[in-house]
């Protein structure tokens, strides 16, 4: 898989995952705890983000109409996104869009994703590992990223167990460990399934990213649709309209 492709999906499955902690933390909210205006602010993006990465894969162009009005509330996913979409536009032959212009964008994912973690919003913490790992928007720091996403993993947050197990599964940027990889894998789904099972809104995607795509299991395109369809009953409008377009 290349390493590109891989990413753009990482991301997305950080983003998504990581909503799990921050809606327990909207129905379990501590009398002490208020959101930071700039974490209200991204949750107000997250249906505008949405709606550009359900177009992403169909019709980028449009997407991009969405994102840059999420970006502009400071969401980092869909400022990552926004970097990839210009990546490939400068690579297109007889472009005229500057390699900069996704720099520029793959840094604002990364700098809104830092000041996100840093208020509260632990699934940018993961969006921000991985931006070490790969080193977009930041200098390359492989060992950092991956410390980073050690630590989240060991405190049972299952989006950093699943992209470790990812890294480790497919030998990106790390030597392929496919044990290692496995128990990272079965862990995050532990949990997911888990969180799924108590019907938490933003779970069991997670899980059918797994099946779908056979990371350290037996691919399983049912459980995976069935899976999604579960998500969507609770509400999540990119697993509905995934649903949609699995066959």
């Amino acid at each position: 898989m290349h390493l590109t492709k891989w990413l753009q999906v990482g991301y997305l499955l950080s983003v998504i995952v990581g909503f799990i902690y921050a809606q327990e933390t909207t129905e379990s909210p501590s009398e002490y705890y208020q959101e930071s205006e700039l974490i209200q602010q991204i949750r107000k993006a997250d249906s505008l983000f949405y709606q550009g990465v359900s177009l992403w894969s169909s019709n980028a162009d449009e997407a991009s109409k969405f994102l840059k009005q999420a970006c502009n509330a400071k969401h980092p996913g869909a400022c990552l996104y926004l970097g990839s979409y210009y990546e490939q536009k400068s690579s297109q032959r007889r472009s005229n869009i500057s390699p900069s212009e996704s720099k520029k964008y793959y840094q604002l994912g990364f700098e809104n994703s830092v000041q996100a973690c840093q208020q509260g919003a632990a699934e940018w913490c993961i969006t921000q590992a991985v931006s070490l790992i790969d080193g977009r928007g930041v200098a390359q720091d492989i060992q950092k990223g991956f410390d980073f996403l050690e630590a989240m993993c060991e405190q049972d947050m299952e989006g950093a167990c699943a992209m470790l197990g990812s890294y480790y599964f497919y030998g990106l940027n790390v030597a392929q460990d496919l044990q290692k990889a496995q128990e990272l894998h079965l862990k995050a789904l532990e949990l997911d399934s888990k969180a799924c099972e108590e019907n938490r809104m933003y779970a069991c995607v997670l899980s059918a990213e797994i099946y779908e795509k056979g990371l350290s299991v037996p691919s399983n395109p049912h459980k995976a649709k069935e899976l999604y369809r579960s998500a969507c009953a609770l509400h999540n409008q990119f697993a509905c309209d995934y649903v949609k377009n699995m066959p």
